[in-house]
């Protein structure tokens, strides 16, 4: 099992070795974790939306100080097909893009790993509620903030962002029936 997953490497005459951990690996494990809870969905999701709160704030921070024209311009990209997604899965594919870009032009590819997994688990579940509205005016401010290189407006406006996705999961959550308090060990 532990070879299965790249943790260790087997080699006739030589044994067992630790193979040192890679990014995707790391993404795996984390997903994996997540995806194991048991906790109801609405209080699971509120934890998920806390902790990505704290990073997102940062990385956007970050991202605002430290990225790019090319950098921005996949930012861009990604809130356009949010925007113009006629498909739900087009517009959540986008939404996980724009967060993703956002955490590469932090410069520290930490974000990117962690927040990869806890978005896009955090993504299914709404996706499930079929009620949810992606926010894209707030994803707008946090490009903005990005855009005219303000930190401190970046992080305002994830946070922003994220009590609005905050009150939207409440109400989409409190009109779905009982079935699917837990939807992560789908």
């Amino acid at each position: 099992m532990l070879e299965d997953r790249g943790l260790v490497e087997v080699r006739a005459g030589r044994g067992t070795t630790v193979v040192p951990v890679k990014p995707d690996q790391v993404k795996a494990s984390l997903y994996r974790l997540i995806r194991s809870s048991s906790t109801p969905v609405l209080q699971e999701m509120l934890q998920l939306l806390e902790l990505r709160g704290v990073l997102e704030e940062s990385a956007a921070s970050l991202a605002a100080a430290r990225a790019t024209e090319s950098e921005i311009a996949e930012i861009e990209s990604a809130l356009d097909k949010m925007r113009h997604g006629t498909v739900p899965d087009e517009v959540y594919a986008a939404d996980l893009h724009f967060h993703l870009s956002i955490a590469r032009a932090s410069g520290n590819r930490f974000f990117e790993i962690v927040l990869e997994p806890l978005t896009e688990v955090f993504l299914k579940q709404i996706q499930l509620t079929a009620k949810v509205d992606v926010g894209v005016n707030h994803h707008a401010e946090v490009l903005k903030a990005i855009q005219s290189r303000r930190p401190a407006a970046a992080g305002l406006a994830v946070r922003q962002l994220l009590k609005f996705t905050q009150e939207d999961i409440c109400k989409a959550l409190a009109s779905q029936p009982a079935s699917t308090a837990s939807v992560l060990s789908d």
